[in-house]
């Protein structure tokens, strides 16, 4: 089922589709472009009234937002009415712990297929660094590299125009990975070296890339079959990451390093290849994020607005 929300009817101009609105990637695409981008009219969707609540009621009131909900990506079909008449579309990857990623390659191609049969332009495609090591991050870079595959053999055909975020590691880990130490006042982790990334900075990035070009010319310029690493601005070390933490939360924590053979017992295989990947090679830092859209999120920024994260 699928029914717009209040506010969600006005007279399309350009109108970017944002799937899903609710995760913190899609938020952040929807919140960028309603506030810096106000010639561009935005359809926020979601799967359930709930997962929209929040998003409707800080931008209900806004004429240049609409909101669908009953979205899944179960099928092409199903998605249809989340980007009837959009010209643009930001997919993020879905993520859904009780589901599992055994099928979150077929549920992203699915939305990209959909946004071909729905005449979308360009779509801006929220993944991950890993589509680019998938041959050593599998369990977790299979979930990327078939869409961007998908994404590459549309634009030859010349279906449509598409640029990929491929995302670092987010900062909104850092309660799961470290929450138990946190509270314990001891935290006993591998000392990785990471740009640690806010995801809302995937979104400023989307939003910057479809709200701010000029023509559908310039978009497909300067950003067609383009694949831009989205990291934090500077690398900053798990140990730096727990004194920053302890300050803010104004008490004392120690920090004792130690290796993922030491934790294995702790994380599943999947996450085991990957944070050993991680510590062995390291993944990518840029710039790509100010340069497009003139923000970068600090780890300071973010830990200052996110510290009850921790508490």
């Amino acid at each position: 089922f699928f029914f717009l929300l209040p506010g969600s009817c006005f007279p399309m101009s350009t109108l970017v589709s944002v799937i899903t609105g609710n995760s913190n990637s899609g938020l952040g695409a929807v919140r960028e472009l309603l506030t810096s981008y106000r010639t561009v009219k935005v359809r926020a969707c979601f799967r359930t009234e709930e997962m929209a609540a929040a998003v409707r009621k800080e931008f209900g009131s806004d004429a240049n937002f609409e909101a669908v909900v009953g979205v899944t990506a179960d099928s092409v079909a199903q998605l249809a009415p989340a980007l009837a008449g959009a010209q643009y579309a930001v997919l993020v990857t879905p993520n859904d712990h009780q589901r599992g990623i055994d099928r979150d390659a077929e549920l992203t191609c699915n939305m990209i297929q959909a946004a071909v049969a729905a005449g979308v332009q360009h779509v801006v495609l929220v993944g991950s660094w890993t589509a680019g090591a998938v041959d050593q991050v599998t369990q977790i870079g299979s979930r990327f590299a078939g869409p961007e595959q998908l994404l590459e053999q549309l634009g030859q055909e010349g279906k449509l125009g598409w640029t990929v975020l491929r995302s670092g590691v987010f900062t909104t880990n850092l309660p799961h990975l470290l929450g138990r130490g946190i509270q314990a006042g001891h935290v006993r982790f591998p000392n990785l070296y990471v740009p640690w990334v806010d995801p809302t900075d995937m979104g400023t990035v989307a939003a910057a890339i479809l709200g701010g070009s000029a023509s559908p010319q310039q978009l497909r310029d300067q950003h067609h079959a383009r694949k831009y690493s989205i990291s934090g601005p500077g690398f900053v070390s798990v140990q730096d990451a727990v004194r920053k933490i302890a300050a803010a939360l104004g008490k004392e924590i120690a920090y004792t390093p130690n290796t993922f053979q030491d934790m294995a017992s702790s994380f599943p295989p999947m996450l085991q290849e990957l944070f050993s990947y991680v510590q062995n090679t390291g993944v990518p830092c840029s710039d790509i994020t100010w340069r497009i859209s003139g923000k970068h999120t600090t780890f300071d920024a973010w830990l200052e607005s996110n510290v009850a994260a921790f508490q």
